[in-house]
């Protein structure tokens, strides 16, 4: 007859094997998360948010704001966006129809820096091939301020 004993090593043992298994585990699933994202980011069309932009940066500077050009992010710590042909609309009156157009546009943001307090701030931008068309109205006031 046989007779299985167990001994205090492995009665010991079990509860750190399940912690290792337990550690080994959540590690994966953040590991395969990780992934998820990225490759979420990686094939994420910023075209969908675009009315969304205009919208909400006509409301900001109080003037038509369009973007015709593609807009693209290149994902890392440091997430680069860059959106091409943006225009600025002058009002009505204006003999211009362009504020600014910028011919592209690219931003910079910190989500991860060696400074804690810093992280979401923005660390760099750039502009190229740039039009700003500034023209003062005649009328009561001025049509901008800088």
């Amino acid at each position: 007859m046989c007779v299985w004993r167990i001994t205090d090593y492995e009665t010991r043992q079990r509860p750190l094997v399940r912690l290792i298994k337990l550690f080994l585990g959540s590690l994966a699933a953040l590991a395969v998360l990780a992934v998820l994202l990225v490759t979420a980011l990686l094939f994420l069309d910023l075209g969908m948010f675009r009315g969304q932009i205009e919208a909400r940066g006509t409301e900001a500077f109080d003037r038509r704001l369009t973007i015709a050009g593609p807009m693209r992010l290149k994902p890392s710590f440091q997430p680069l966006l860059v959106v091409e042909d943006v225009r600025i609309g002058n009002p009505e009156w204006a003999s211009r129809p362009d504020f600014a157009h910028i011919q592209r546009l690219e931003i910079r943001v910190a989500l991860w820096p060696p400074v804690p307090r810093a992280a979401g701030c923005m660390r760099s931008s750039g502009a190229c091939q740039n039009q700003l068309s500034i023209i003062r109205y005649l009328g009561a006031g001025t049509g901008w301020a800088v």
